[in-house]
């Protein structure tokens, strides 16, 4: 099972968004498959969003979501609507990661989740 995907903290580090002087920072972004080359001229503003926001079927979160997304777009209030919410409905095709079966997976899983976490708190927010 390929795990690569849910590593998007290094596209996010190409940005150049952080100084990446400490070295506690590379060691959070150390992998065989990192490959670092930095965008030094990308001076673009970063709105992070997860895709489940868009489906949200919390009224007030979805709305705050929303607004803050017409905010950084520049667009009027109220201008900028999702397409229709719907619940995720998992299909047969999918694993329940929580079986014990796939621990090992969500082990790995968990240790790249931390890993971005700590990255995108301490160094890039």
């Amino acid at each position: 099972m390929c795990t690569m995907i849910s590593t998007y903290h290094y596209a996010l580090s190409r940005l150049a968004l952080t100084p990446m002087e400490e070295a506690e920072e590379k060691k959070l972004l150390a992998s065989p498959y990192h490959k670092v080359s930095i965008e030094d001229e990308w001076t673009g503003r970063l709105f992070l969003m997860e895709l489940g926001q868009m489906a949200d079927t919390n009224s007030t979160r979805h709305d705050k979501f929303e607004r803050s997304f017409e905010d950084f777009l520049g667009l009027e209030a109220n201008s900028f609507t999702t397409p229709e919410r719907k619940s995720y409905q998992p299909t047969p095709k999918l694993i329940n990661i929580c079986d014990d079966e796939h621990r090992e997976v969500r082990e790995h899983l968990n240790g790249i989740s931390r890993e971005s976490s700590k990255w995108i708190t301490d160094y890039l927010l």
